[in-house]
């Protein structure tokens, strides 16, 4: 499972086809896989700020693929409201 860690709305790229891209994996993490629990394990990315993070990133909680969807919704709440 990987990880993005920092979705964002100009993240979204556009190729000549328009296809939607995403970029700008600097912050992703590749989660480890542990055999004994079969389960990923959860790991830290040290915090971060913005706006469109996970609250367990700002309370520097134990991580999970599930803080991209909560980012992707901030992301579809933003595009819905214009509030950015």
């Amino acid at each position: 499972v990987i990880v993005h860690n920092d979705i964002q709305l100009c993240q979204f790229l556009f190729n000549d086809k328009g296809e939607v891209k995403f970029g700008d994996f600097n912050r992703a993490e590749i989660m480890l896989y542990d055999e004994e629990n079969k389960e990923y394990c959860r790991y830290h990315n040290g915090g971060g700020g913005g706006n469109y993070r996970a609250y367990e990133e700002y309370w520097d909680l134990p991580l999970n693929e599930k803080i991209d969807v909560l980012s992707m919704g901030n992301n579809i709440y933003a595009l819905l409201t214009g509030l950015w």
